[in-house]
């Protein structure tokens, strides 16, 4: 049986300073099985408040091409788009990226 306890704290160090600080790491036997949580977790991840999305969109999307963008393949149009929802997709986006960069690394911790 894996020593859970050692995974959980090179996990801890891992996502030390990215975006999944806060996320719940503990308790899983297998990256997949964590991997396939941090997706669903960021799939219901939301920006919510108009200050909220707006101060994402102007750090992250200024000129809101790529958030537009993304509305746009999912199949959104003008008149049931507003900033939550750019926002929102935007953050998934970014969260589901920095993810993929780290699967490596996290199936690593396991393998050990």
């Amino acid at each position: 049986m894996k020593n859970l306890t050692a995974i959980e704290s090179k996990l801890k160090e891992l996502f030390k300073n990215t975006s999944f600080e806060c996320y719940q790491y503990e308790g899983f036997e297998t990256a997949e099985e964590l991997i396939e949580h941090m997706q669903e977790e960021i799939s219901e991840d939301e920006v919510i408040y108009y200050s909220n999305a707006m101060k994402y969109l102007s750090e992250n999307d200024n000129s809101l091409t790529e958030s537009l963008g993304l509305a746009h393949e999912l199949g959104y149009t003008a008149d049931n788009i507003n900033s939550e929802l750019l926002a929102t997709l935007l953050q998934q986006q970014n969260l589901n990226e920095e993810l993929s960069e780290l699967n490596s690394q996290i199936e690593e911790c396991f393998e050990e």
